[in-house]
Formats: C-alpha cells, structure tokens, sequence
C-alpha cells in the first residue's frame, strides 16, 4: 500500500509561485472535507527549511502523506516563496498576479537620464548635471570613477526626485572625475533602477603657482624728461610673474593703482604730476597665484619750474635771472647746451653737441651771470632746474639772443 502511494506520487514536482501581500493560497484536489489551515511565519521557514534538505524524491514522499492529513486549503504567509503542488493540479498564480509583468510597468515610466555634463569649476569641486527624463522616479543616484570613462563606478550620493544636478567637492586638485547618473523607485523594500545616463569627464582646476617675491630698490625721481613726470624703477627679484602693479599714494592719501609694468620690466613713468604735491609709490608683482607683498615705498615732490630768462651782457658774458616757484628746492643747477647745428633734430646727429653744468647754486638763488673767453656761438642754451632730495624740476630751457 506504502510503495503505491508512493507511485501515485512519483511524478509530483514542486512549484515556485509568486508571493502575494498577505498570504498566498493553492487548493489541493482531494475528497477531505475543506477547511483552513493557518500556519504562522515562524512555522512555515521552519517548515519549508527542513524539507528543502532532503532530497525531492523525500520532499514529494512528505508532501504526499501532507496531501492526505492536511485540509483541502494550504495557507502559507508572503515570506514562504516556496509551495508544493500535485502536477495534476498545479497552483494558480492568478490571484497573486505576475510579478514579471507588474516589473516590467514599474519601469516603463523610469527613463534614464540623458545630456549628462561634468565641469570643473575650481581646483576641489566637479559640478554634474543631467536631463530629467522620468516621471515616476523616488531619486537619483550619481556615480564617480577616478579611472576614466570605461572605468569602475562607486556610488557617490543619493539626491531626491526631479534633481537635476550635484557638486561633487573636496576634490584633488589637477584630477578628472567621470559620472553617471540613474534613476531610482523605491516602493517598500524593492528598488527598480534605470539606466546610466551617459558618462560625462571633466578634471579639477591646476592650483596656482607661488606668488612672485616683491621687488626691491624701488625708487622714484620726479622731473622725468622735460615735463613734470616721475620716474619709479625697481630690481626685478622674480622669475614667474606675469607683471607688475606701480601703487600712488598722495599727499599720504590712500594707495591707488597707477599702473602696470609686463613681467620682467623695471620703469614706470607716472605722468603729469601737480607740482609741489608730495607723492609716494611702491611696486607688487603678480601673477596666476596672485599678487606679491608690496615693496618698500618711495616718495618725491615735482617741484616748480623757475621761470628763466638770459640776457647778453657782452661778447663773453650772459646774465642769467629766474623766479624761485618752490619752497622746496635745496639748491639750483645751471647748464649749458652747445651745438653746431640749432634745429632740434639734428643734434642727435651734430658730434659737437654736448650739455655742460657750469654751477651748483643754493637754495632762493635767483640769478647767475657765466662768462665764455671768446664769446657765445648761435646755438647755445641754458638750463636752470630746481633740487631736491629725490626730485629735480624740469629744465627752462633759453636760447642766448
């Protein structure tokens, strides 16, 4: 009787159905009377544990001495996924629905993002961003690889739904980061993903060079030329700036720019200065990383320009007589200028032109009379500047009548 049974069940097999929220049912074909057997989660894992380690042909043998002492409904909770059915009269999964199906809808709404772009915006932050494409997602993941485009992707952060961008920061300086994006719906414990968006590459900006190292030995003339300029120069003590910036400061006022220098440049002439008017200077150099300390500062005073004029004594001798205009001049220079030929022009090219200081006055002198044994050629001039520390006003330049 043992062994029929056991023929009867010989061609048994067990069914994997689909779980259902609550509990999943089968009904078994029998002649028992039909009522319900509830067994509680605990029970049906331990169970179903048991018996998946005995071999089938002893799982379909304990099945079939189940199918004839248990009542024709079987009740097993969500958590069992695994239920024994006769092949004659197999479970229907109907009420529990397809899963595959039901899948398959949960994503035909999660669209991958697409347009992805990455840009480095400093030297420790990459900012990602995407084109939302889905309707129905719960967030979005982002992926970063250190290896390239091609390269291993770890998750990097989680943002909410409709996100559309993040900043990746605390980044290597002069390093590229590559990202994807996907979207993400959770319902319970089961997360559905899309695809990756397209991978997109940019690196972290290069940090800066050093700053370069002030110049030094800046100093300042006033009375550049023949105009009331102010001649600043400096010592070059850099070899990477990209320039230099030459600092005013009037009267003591506050420093502004007064103008820049390329790199490698020692002058800078500030023009037109107001006469009598203490002005100070000092030079930075900067570069990409920024700009130097500024170097020790230097000041000067344009001082006023006498108002000359020359008159012929005799053959041999000049009279020479100007208005002091400064209260700041230590003292007056004289000079001579002598050449063959008296158009400007050509005293570049004249090989007897030359200038000549011929005295060195006190401070509120206001004359000087210059004798020359064989008298004065027509193209003479004299000049008369003002001295100061640091400053000489310009030349008043007279030609001898």
């Amino acid at each position: 009787m043992r062994r029929q049974k056991r023929r009867g069940v010989r061609n048994a097999r067990i069914r994997i159905a689909p779980p259902q929220a609550g509990h999943v049912s089968g009904s078994y074909p029998d002649r028992v009377t039909p009522r319900t057997v509830r067994f509680s989660r605990r029970r049906a894992r331990t169970w179903l544990a048991t018996k998946m380690r005995a071999p089938v042909r002893e799982l379909t043998s304990a099945h079939s001495a189940m199918h004839n002492a248990l009542p024709r409904v079987f009740i097993l909770p969500a958590s069992a996924l695994l239920l024994v059915a006769c092949e004659n009269q197999p479970l229907a999964p109907a009420d529990a629905g397809d899963l595959s199906v039901r899948a398959a809808k949960s994503t035909s709404s999660l669209v991958a993002p697409s347009n992805a772009t990455a840009v480095g915006v400093s030297t420790t932050q990459v900012d990602v961003a995407w084109q939302d494409n889905s309707t129905s997602e719960s967030s979005y993941e982002v992926h970063r690889s250190t290896t390239g485009s091609a390269g291993t992707y770890i998750l990097l952060a989680r943002i909410g739904a409709n996100a559309t961008a993040h900043s990746d920061q605390g980044l290597a300086p002069a390093t590229q980061y590559c990202y994807k994006a996907r979207a993400v719906v959770v319902s319970g414990r089961r997360s559905t993903y899309s695809e990756f968006s397209n991978s997109a590459c940019a690196a972290t900006a290069s940090p800066p060079p050093p700053t370069p190292n002030p110049p030094t030995s800046v100093t300042g003339v006033a009375a550049f030329s023949w105009s009331n300029d102010v001649a600043v120069s400096w010592v070059d003590q850099s070899a990477d700036e990209d320039g230099f910036r030459v600092y005013r400061s009037v009267n003591g006022g506050a420093w502004m720019v007064a103008g820049t220098q390329a790199a490698n440049g020692t002058r800078f002439t500030d023009s037109d200065r107001t006469y009598e008017q203490p002005v100070c200077y000092t030079v930075t150099g900067y570069n990409a990383g920024g700009e130097s300390a500024q170097s020790d500062a230097v000041c000067t005073t344009p001082i006023s320009v006498p108002d000359l004029t020359v008159t012929r004594h005799d053959a041999e001798t000049v009279d020479l007589a100007w208005t002091d205009q400064s209260a700041l001049e230590s003292g007056f220079s004289v000079m001579k200028e002598v050449a063959s030929c008296c158009v400007g022009i050509c005293e570049a090219f004249d090989p007897n032109w030359e200038i000549v200081s011929i005295a060195e006055l006190p401070a509120n002198s206001t004359s000087f009379r210059h004798t020359q044994e064989g008298g004065f050629g027509s193209c003479t001039w004299f000049f008369v500047t003002a001295r100061a520390p640091g400053a000489e006003s310009t030349s008043a330049r007279i030609q001898i009548p």
